[in-house]
């Protein structure tokens, strides 16, 4: 059994944080980096019990702790269909149970980032004597454990099978306008993601703004909550982007100025994040001056136009790609810090309109060298 945790560990943990090390040396500096050293230890004391005082940012915490590790499934379930990893289908040979336990303590080294923290967050709970809280943490740690190896080890014994869809979700098939092709090539090709998407937006969203209880109106704070809800659409920006590259790239032979297409994409967006508009429109005024609403939708949309014009030079893969994404994040949250919003507008917009302009009309994009 020794072996197989060797291999495992060479061939999926170690890959797993050699490919994933930017992304995470991101957020230990968001965590840890931006506040002076002397008050760190208060400022995760507050976090902490912020997150335990409200079941609702609790639940948010938990939803980023599960993402977190449906990407280290993912991971996995990607190299073991790559060609050179055959070789480790021989493992079905051994007892379901030992397989079990080897899949489970793969995905406990790769999910080890969240563990290391929640044993802090479960000392702060059990010393302040929240015991329903501090079990809740614990169960939900140990099953998805159990549930990410159950996953992985059925993906060894069946590698053809889809372990994870939402194939009840309704199909919808009417007639569309252009913007309308990639609503509905979400809705009926891109379920999984949309739904967790979908999911972890709003309630990043409700949680951002009931954890938060100025003593004074800060814009800033609907700023960054609504930026970490659009982070969260990067995936179906991405898939967006490889949608008209496969299926929509006869469109650019068509006599439509770069105008209207630029207003296709603002429709298209637009439309995509209307059930976080909705979530804002009932934040007002408690949350939101109704003046500073209409900023908030030229953000959402700006800052999702930002990450689809990136991909018209060179889409590239996912990884890379979700390293710019979060260069642009790490580049938007600070500005919003400084509340530089007139340069984030201003930037965005410059670079969206360069990008339809020199690399829209390519009819072969630009491999990475």
């Amino acid at each position: 059994m020794k072996q197989v945790s060797l291999i495992f560990n060479k061939v999926w943990v170690l890959p797993f944080y050699q490919r994933h090390f930017g992304v995470l040396l991101f957020v230990f500096f968001l965590m840890f980096g931006i506040v002076e050293g002397s008050q760190i230890i208060g400022y995760h004391l507050s976090l902490i019990n912020a997150t335990l005082e409200s079941p609702s940012l609790l639940l948010v915490v938990m939803l980023i702790w599960s993402l977190y590790a449906g990407k280290s499934v993912q991971f996995v379930f990607k190299k073991i269909s790559e060609p050179d990893q055959q070789f480790l289908f021989v493992s079905a040979c051994l007892k379901k149970s030992e397989l079990l336990l080897q899949t489970s303590f793969v995905l406990v080294k790769m999910y080890l980032p969240v563990l290391v923290y929640s044993v802090f967050i479960e000392g702060v709970a059990f010393s302040q004597g929240r015991i329903g809280e501090a079990l809740l943490i614990l169960f939900y740690h140990l099953l998805v454990c159990y549930a990410g190896g159950m996953f992985i080890k059925n993906a060894i014994f069946h590698p053809n099978k889809k372990w994870i869809s939402f194939n009840w979700f309704p199909s919808f098939k009417i007639k569309k306008s252009l913007p309308l092709f990639y609503i509905f090539h979400a809705l009926n090709n891109l379920r999984n993601p949309l739904i967790v998407t979908k999911t972890f937006s709003l309630l990043a969203m409700m949680a951002f703004f009931s954890g938060f209880q100025l003593d004074h109106y800060d814009f800033r704070v609907a700023m960054l909550g609504f930026m970490f809800a659009l982070v969260g659409h990067c995936v179906i920006v991405f898939e967006f982007r490889k949608f008209e590259i496969t299926y929509l790239n006869f469109t650019r032979a068509f006599p439509v100025s770069n105008f209207r297409r630029f207003i296709t994409l603002v429709i298209v967006y637009l439309l995509l994040l209307s059930p976080e508009f909705v979530v804002l429109v009932r934040t007002v005024p408690e949350h939101i001056v109704l003046i500073d609403f209409p900023v908030l939708i030229i953000f959402g949309v700006l800052f999702l136009l930002l990450l689809h014009s990136l991909l018209y030079r060179s889409i590239g893969d996912m990884e890379n790609y979700m390293i710019t994404v979060s260069i642009v994040a790490a580049a938007s949250f600070f500005l919003i810090l400084f509340s530089a919003y007139l340069i984030i507008f201003i930037a965005a917009t410059g670079f969206i309109m360069f990008s339809f302009a020199k690399w829209f009309h390519q009819f072969e994009a630009i491999e990475e060298e």
